[in-house]
């Protein structure tokens, strides 16, 4: 098990994942597990490591908008979200496109609205290790078993999931120290997911509409 005085580097976490692999990275939220999200062994990897309920979709780690946008229907207020707290503590729950040929993300990546539209949970954390694994599609959730308090340093997460990963990289503690706000959104409509460090105030000039925005 690596502690954090015994990680790894960034050239081997970018070798471990185009290999398959899963691995522990450091986010401004909480500690993540991350993982080709293109690879279903990769992805079983993942939920057997956390004791995840297959029926729990993983977010989609995107880069920034241009790629959201390959995967996910990024309508006005989407996007304008996105311009305004990515790279940051948001997830954005939109409906999925229609990847390119030869394009195929593992289905439990994908959830669906109460239309029965088939949906993606988009994620942007503010990690400096994003840019360097080229748009490689990530699934990302919390480095520890389900249940359990999230990771907030290298140390947390190594202890909760070590053992079971490939890699392990260290960064500093987590500035947010709590999971990202989860919003669905359909057209200027949107529902909150899951609380996070953004809350309904936080979104005051965006012209949101929905039940959970009558603060």
């Amino acid at each position: 098990m690596a502690t954090g005085a015994n990680t790894h580097s960034l050239p081997q976490l970018i070798e471990a994942l185009q290999q398959g692999g899963i691995a522990i990275v450091p986010t401004e939220t909480v500690y993540g597990l991350t993982a080709r999200a293109d690879r279903k062994k990769s992805v079983d990897r993942i939920y057997t490591l956390k004791g995840r309920g297959f029926e729990k979709p993983l977010a989609l780690c995107v880069e920034n908008l241009d790629m959201a946008k390959a995967y996910g229907h990024m309508s006005g207020l989407a996007e304008e979200l996105a311009a305004a707290f990515w790279p940051g503590p948001l997830s954005l729950v939109v409906k999925a496109k229609a990847l390119k040929s030869g394009t195929v993300l593992d289905p439990r990546l994908y959830g669906k609205d109460k239309d029965g539209n088939k949906t993606v949970s988009l994620r942007c954390p503010q990690s400096t290790w994003l840019s360097a694994v080229n748009a490689m599609p990530l699934a990302l959730t919390s480095a520890n078993l389900s249940g359990q308090p999230d990771p907030l340093n290298v140390d947390d997460a190594t202890a909760s999931l070590g053992e079971g990963v490939d890699v392990i990289l260290n960064g500093p503690p987590c500035a947010v120290g709590l999971s990202s706000t989860v919003i669905a959104i359909n057209g200027r409509e949107a529902s909150i997911l899951r609380a996070g460090s953004l809350t309904p105030e936080d979104f005051v000039s965006f012209n949101i509409q929905g039940r959970d925005w009558h603060a």
